[in-house]
């Protein structure tokens, strides 16, 4: 799905695990969207809903926010910083956006 041109698309029933939306235009699209990242390395991340689940994509992982929060803020993550900008940024992110969507679905 790399630089595909994904406006207005209905992605529902749709499994996108695993699927690379680098460059992908999803506006429109109210069950696939980007998220700020600021990770230094060019990761891109955006958050999906799978089978009724809402997933945070971020480089090759895949997250709950609960385990997302889990994996960054592990005291023996890496590198504190990109793991504390994950957690201020990208997760607060991603819950705002995911709750906006369930309200606005009913």
């Amino acid at each position: 799905l790399s630089d595909s041109d994904l406006r207005g698309s209905d992605l529902s029933g749709s499994n996108l695990s695993g699927s690379n939306l680098s460059g992908s235009n999803l506006s429109g699209s109210d069950l696939v969207f980007h998220l700020p990242s600021v990770d230094p390395r060019g990761y891109s991340a955006h958050g999906c809903c799978t089978s009724g689940q809402w997933l945070l994509h971020a480089g090759c992982h895949v997250f709950t926010a609960d385990a997302a929060r889990e994996h960054w803020g592990d005291p023996e993550y890496p590198d504190r910083e990109r793991g504390d900008d994950y957690l201020e940024i990208t997760v607060p992110y991603f819950e705002k956006q995911v709750a906006a969507r369930m309200a606005s679905a009913g």
